[in-house]
């Protein structure tokens, strides 16, 4: 369907009648309804029925599907129906005035566009290859990845531990700052630079070493 118009201020889903004649649905779908809807003016509309569709918004994978409850207006319209906040709300969408979209949460997860998927599986292959990561069967604990463009216009594939961290117990006796560990070395011969201050990289040594 074409023509519709996403209302953050509408506290209700509207379906043109005009639109509904157009889907071939048969009226016996329809429940009476008599409550006016009030617009900003004041101006009161009488709906004269409700239908209950099933909508699936966006193009695959990047959709989802809702049965959703429409109150039923027989009026002239520039729009065949209005989506308000009780759509917004069951779709956990995310509404962008200046970009004109809405973005959603699917079942298939966060999807990308086709130049960062790209990125992603070089990433994840060259980071497989050299026994980095692995594959793992653990839904409940998926974290996103988040790619930044760099300055020359090539990828950085970050990995969003949002959920992750909250869930873990804080640590009540976190690390020195960097100036104790410096002074720490003195009277020391050797001085690592090695970053391992933050723990994102796990180095494997030999037993010699």
């Amino acid at each position: 369907m074409h023509q519709v118009l996403v209302d953050n201020g509408s506290s209700a889903d509207i379906l043109y009648y005009p639109a509904f004649q157009q889907m071939g649905i048969g009226r016996k779908r329809l429940v009476p309804k008599n409550a006016p809807l009030i617009g900003f003016g004041g101006a009161r509309v009488y709906p004269f029925s409700a239908v209950t569709l099933t909508v699936t918004v966006g193009d695959y994978p990047q959709q989802i599907t809702k049965d959703m409850a429409f109150l039923m207006v027989d009026c002239s319209s520039a729009y065949n129906a209005i989506l308000g906040q009780l759509a917004l709300k069951s779709w956990k969408a995310v509404t962008s005035i200046y970009h004109l979209m809405i973005k959603f949460h699917t079942e298939y997860g966060r999807v990308f566009a086709s130049e960062q998927d790209k990125a992603i599986a070089k990433e994840v292959q060259k980071l497989q290859e050299a026994d980095f990561i692995r594959e793992v069967y653990c839904p409940d604990w998926l974290a996103n990845v988040v790619m930044v463009k760099k300055v020359n216009g090539k990828w950085r594939m970050c990995v969003d531990f949002t959920d992750l961290n909250r869930a873990c117990p804080k640590d009540s006796y976190p690390l020195s700052h960097i100036d104790t560990l410096v002074d720490s070395t003195a009277r020391h011969e050797l001085l690592s630079f090695m970053d391992a201050f933050s723990g994102y990289n796990q180095i494997k040594l030999d037993e010699a070493d």
